[in-house]
């Protein structure tokens, strides 16, 4: 499979093997802030960096170590061209070690950055380039912000991976090529059509403005999120598994996404986040033991059918009112949903018109909360669905602003055989403690991928 990345970029200057690089000398430095191309002028000739700042001949920071409580590197506000290379940087914050903040036409060449948590970091960066360098942090080790048309090459990345994170599609769109992470290749994607991609060797995915491409067999863990689907229609995921990671997958303004026979557990916030994408199928998932929701879902015509979800801090939500998108028109169906600390099943203001029924849900915190309207917690004939605390006479009222009833509700029974009126179950956990209260307001702030405000 070929790595498809976007043309156009400027040139790289390549490092063939990282060792010769390393074993220069290098001299101790402080921790070097740069604001501005009047600032790096002035720098540049208090510390003798050779170079003008052209891009043929651009400013040179080369063989330092720097240690450095905060950051070892700042470069803000500046538009000359420069290349830091052969430094090793050291910071013991969770801030970034390195960082480029509204800066274009930087290059950082085959350096040594270790930081607690963020390594390096690209915000409102233009045209800069990663290369041949050996990145450690937690999780997010290169994050990229609102950034565009930047260049990442033979990187490599332990102990996490890349977080992409833009207002706009383009910030989503660089250059990867020959990058590690967690040990094996990152994949990146964009543009491509009708593929089958075997997803069992990569460390991350990330797809960009693909269609009809097919993931399977992915196991990806320790990662700002271990497939992110961003603009992409009518793809497949198929029997992923992601789990240790701050998100499972994450399908960002997409349409008819389907995620099936997947396993997504033990992720700091989402096991699967849908955010503003239509008509997305979420099914055969095994979902659990994700500190907040195991589904979040903001947009229409979701389907969740036949998974199961438990052990989470909430099992599904439904959530709306974010870039002006309405989360309406979904289907619930068959899931088994159970011992979520928080709600098993919450629909958020703003949520009409979902159908739930068919569905088996079981000592969670609290069952199931309606705030939205229009909604429907039977099939409307004489189906409903399966509760833990059903009283065994009359409807089943759910509670919420929306005053919303189960007309045929059906009493939870766990019986010999594994069975639940037809629905399998599964062996139960300990609940993991976390409010689904919590979420709901806090979700904002936790939301690695932000969603675009109405004007």
């Amino acid at each position: 499979m070929m790595l498809i990345s976007i043309s156009g970029r400027p040139p790289i200057r390549r490092t063939a093997n990282l060792s010769p690089l390393f074993n220069q000398a290098q001299q101790p430095h402080s921790n070097i802030i740069i604001c501005g191309n009047d600032d790096f002028a002035n720098q540049s000739v208090v510390e003798g960096w050779s170079g003008n700042g052209s891009a043929s001949n651009p400013y040179l920071i080369e063989n330092y170590t720097i240690q450095d409580p905060s950051y070892c590197l700042s470069i803000s506000q500046v538009s000359v061209s420069f290349l830091v290379r052969n430094c090793s940087l050291l910071t013991t914050s969770y801030g970034p070690c390195v960082i480029l903040s509204n800066t274009s036409n930087g290059c950082i060449e085959g350096c040594v950055v270790q930081s607690v948590y963020i390594g390096v970091e690209f915000y409102y960066a233009r045209d800069c380039i990663l290369d041949s360098n050996l990145i450690e942090g937690s999780r997010d080790v290169v994050v990229v912000k609102d950034s565009y048309n930047c260049t990442f090459t033979r990187n490599i990345l332990t102990n996490g991976g890349v977080l992409l994170d833009s207002v706009d599609d383009a910030g989503f769109q660089h250059a990867f090529s020959d990058n590690t992470v967690m040990g094996r290749p990152l994949g990146y994607f964009s543009g491509v059509w009708g593929e089958n991609i075997d997803a069992s060797s990569f460390g991350q995915l990330i797809l960009v403005n693909c269609t009809s491409v097919t993931l399977s067999g992915g196991n990806l863990w320790g990662v700002p999120y271990g497939i992110l689907l961003m603009a992409c229609y009518d793809c497949y995921l198929l029997s992923c598994n992601v789990n240790g990671s701050e998100y499972g997958v994450v399908v960002l303004t997409c349409g008819g996404v389907m995620v099936a026979e997947g396993e997504f557990y033990g992720n700091m916030y989402s096991g699967v986040l849908i955010n503003r994408s239509d008509n997305c199928v979420l099914q055969n998932n095994i979902v659990y033991s994700n500190s907040f929701d195991g589904i979040m879902i903001l947009g229409p015509n979701a389907t969740i059918i036949d998974n199961s979800i438990y052990n989470n801090g909430g099992g599904i939500g439904f959530i709306d009112g974010w870039g002006g998108v309405q989360t309406i028109n979904g289907l619930v169906t068959g899931n088994n949903v159970w011992q979520n600390s928080g709600y098993g099943i919450a629909l958020g203001y703003g949520v009409s018109g979902c159908r739930l029924f068919s569905n088996v849900i079981h000592y969670n915190g609290v069952n199931a909360r309606d705030d939205g309207s229009g909604n429907s917690w039977d099939n409307g004939v004489d189906t409903g669905n399966q509760w833990s605390d059903y009283s065994l006479f009359g409807v089943y009222q759910i509670p919420g602003d929306a005053g919303s009833v189960d007309h045929y509700p059906r009493a939870y029974s766990n019986t010999t055989n594994g069975i639940i009126d037809g629905f399998p179950i599964q062996d139960l956990g300990l609940a993991m403690w976390f409010s689904w209260s919590i979420i709901v307001i806090a979700i904002p702030v936790f939301l690695m991928i932000r969603t675009r405000r109405s004007e």
